[in-house]
């Protein structure tokens, strides 16, 4: 409540406002002088009143008869809303007429010395809203044209009132109250200071200014401050950081210049404001949305990344995975975490899922997000269960060429038959296999394999030439060579088609040893029990591995249709 008022403020002779009216105090007016708003005290019920004083200004643009005035002012006075102070009375003075409210113990925002939380602030707008919903419902609607933080007031409970009806407009018709020519004013729509026709929409570019001031803790005489260089509230500018950018974008819908880029009324205004969340909140998004993941065989452990990014600047997303519906099959990793881009590892065991079935599953994300929760969709194809393909062809490839090598390097040695050029054969065959390995393994093109071989083996040949045993190395060399190379080149072929490595290397290396040794035997003119020993094992556990997925395959039925009627359904 403002003090009373001094010399600058000119009091009223209290003859004016009837003896009845007493102890009249000062609380506001607008710039023009034309209405001015006074706490007094009715003599008749004792009880404090508010008295509105509006001077008519008789000039050419002041036409309104008396009895345009006393339709608006029976229309005041029939309304009925706990925003607006009840209408107790009305009566003529010498230099217009008054209108008396019954008093309610508030402040004007712009007396309030405090911050306003974005929660009030959001109190605030909507209590308006609804007071100005409740004007535009009326035959004919009021327009107020004059909301700002001088002319809206709280009490110690927060309840909102507008008290200051001295520039409402009757309808869309250019009737104020009180007449004045209008200065240029922050809070005051284009199209009024257009002279332009007015609407429901009116009021809201006036709302969204004097929420501005709150929320950006501005004077009303400083609201130029927030104007940006388009000649527009910089909402998104001065705003806090706090504001969701949905609400960021209600008020700018509010202070568009143009009527008809604003909601259309109060009431789909406040609609709109009641769907917002005020605060700014992170948002979820999966990347990529959903996973889809095909098990190659029965009982595959199966992994997929997944990054949860939060794409709003200025907050902090955190999350928790609920995965405890799916958790005897589905885990994700981490399952807790806080971050704007977090990668998270989800495994799927496809050995508790029915074999040859697709399954689809919505994993829930609960996070600090305007959306509690998110869902993450996750879709399994399982396999028919079935033997592991042995991939027998290129072993008897391997075989073969190690066959032919053993053959060939025997035939070599059995030119010269001494214990020297076996050794030197050795020597040159692991020569061969450390470079036939490289080669296999090499992510080297077929070109630059090619040209690195061969410098090695231009020094072993010129090497062994040296020494009189040219022949034997360089055959033990190409043998052990061209052998290991395949070799190499079988195993990640075997890796590749989902064998485990381990796998992969004890089968292709009995099968190569089991060729080499079976080819040494066919050049020898008798049986070699070393040979014999060798070809037995190597070939025995040979053929244990080779029939060793069919033999999986019996024990993985057995135990499926055992456990058939346990596992998780589609």
């Amino acid at each position: 409540m403002s003090n009373p008022p001094n010399s600058h403020h000119q009091q009223p002779q209290e003859s004016s406002f009837k003896p009845r009216y007493q102890g009249i105090q000062e609380l506001g007016r607008n710039q023009e002088g034309v209405c001015i708003t006074y706490q007094a005290l009715d003599g008749s019920t004792r009880q404090p009143v508010l008295l509105t004083r509006f001077v008519l200004q008789q000039s050419a643009t002041n036409s309104a008869s008396d009895a345009d005035y006393r339709q608006a002012i029976k229309l005041l006075r029939e309304l009925n809303h706990p925003g607006i102070p009840r209408f107790l009375n009305s009566f003529q003075t010498a230099d217009g007429f008054c209108l008396v409210q019954e008093y309610k113990p508030s402040q004007a925002l712009s007396n309030v010395e405090r911050t306003w939380t974005l929660a009030e602030v959001n109190h605030i707008a909507a209590s308006v809203l609804e007071i100005l919903d409740y004007l535009q419902n009326q035959t004919p609607l009021i327009i107020l044209t004059n909301i700002k933080p001088e002319t809206v007031f709280v009490d110690d409970a927060l309840n909102v009132y507008l008290m200051d009806f001295g520039l409402a407009r009757i309808g869309t018709t250019d009737m104020p109250l009180s007449r004045t020519v209008l200065t240029h004013s922050s809070f005051v729509s284009p199209e009024l200071l257009r002279n332009r026709s007015l609407n429901e929409a009116s009021d809201l570019y006036s709302l969204g200014v004097t929420l501005m001031c709150l929320l950006t803790q501005t004077k009303s005489t400083r609201v130029n401050t927030l104007i940006g260089q388009d000649e527009r509230l910089n909402v998104g500018g001065f705003a806090p950081k706090e504001l969701s950018l949905d609400l960021i974008d209600w008020l700018e819908n509010l202070l568009s210049p143009n009527p008809k880029q604003r909601y259309p009324n109060a009431s789909a205004a406040l609609s709109a404001l009641k769907k917002i969340n005020i605060y700014r909140l992170p948002e979820v998004q999966f990347q990529p949305k959903v996973i889809e993941l095909k098990a190659s065989k029965f009982g595959d452990i199966l992994t997929e990344k997944i990054a949860v990014v939060n794409p709003i600047p200025d907050t902090l997303l955190s999350g928790i995975w609920n995965n405890a519906e799916f958790r005897s099959w589905i885990a994700v990793s981490p399952s807790k975490f806080k971050g704007n881009n977090t990668n998270c590892e989800i495994t799927i065991d496809t050995s508790k899922l029915m074999a040859n079935q697709t399954y689809a599953r919505q994993i829930p994300l609960q996070a600090n997000s305007a959306q509690k929760t998110h869902y993450l969709t996750i879709k399994v194809q399982t396999t028919a269960i079935k033997p592991q393909k042995m991939l027998l062809i290129p072993l008897a490839v391997l075989f073969t060429i190690a066959l032919a090598g053993g053959w060939f390097g025997a035939l070599t040695v059995n030119i010269i038959p001494q214990l020297t050029n076996w050794v030197v054969l050795t020597i040159g065959l692991a020569v061969g296999v450390i470079g036939g390995v490289g080669a296999a393994f090499s992510k080297i093109d077929l070109f630059g394999k090619t040209v690195g071989l061969m410098i090695p083996l231009s020094v072993i040949v010129g090497l062994v030439c040296s020494i009189g045993s040219d022949l034997d190395i360089i055959v033990g060399f190409f043998v052990g060579l061209v052998v290991a190379s395949v070799a190499g080149t079988l195993v990640k072929y075997y890796i590749e088609n989902k064998f485990s490595q381990e796998f992969a290397v004890i089968i292709v290396l009995l099968t190569a040893l089991l060729g080499m040794s079976s080819g040494v035997e066919l050049n020898l003119s008798s049986l070699n029990s070393l040979l014999a020993l060798l070809m037995l094992g190597t070939g025995l556990p040979l053929a244990i591995m080779i029939l060793n997925p069919y033999w999986q395959y019996l024990q993985l039925l057995h135990h499926y249709r055992k456990e058939e009627l346990a596992l998780i359904k589609p």
